[in-house]
């Protein structure tokens, strides 16, 4: 059991999940449903999101951008927004 109550999620992930599949896909998938089921919430930035939309964007993929929204909704992803203190704490720790 993993002993977190909060969990911060990369941009990787939502790409493995969403556009590139396999395994990779397909363990994330595992490891969202174990979280959400589990009590664990899930949070990203809204840097996340902005790197994750890049691509379909010069695409024209809107789809994969819906989907992507989605997904943060389905899943209750909390988008934590990249303020100058969070990105000075986040480099404390790294």
């Amino acid at each position: 059991m993993i002993g977190f109550n909060k969990i911060f999620l990369d941009t990787s992930l939502f790409i493995y999940l969403l556009e590139t599949g396999g395994d990779y896909g397909e363990m994330v998938s595992i490891f969202m449903e174990y979280c959400t089921s589990h009590g664990i919430s899930l949070v990203t930035s809204t840097v996340t999101h902005t790197e994750f939309c890049v691509k379909p964007y010069r695409e024209g993929n809107r789809e994969t951008i819906t989907g992507f929204s989605d997904l943060l909704t389905e899943l209750k992803v909390h988008l934590q927004n990249i303020t100058l203190p969070v990105a000075d704490t986040a480099a404390e720790i790294w």
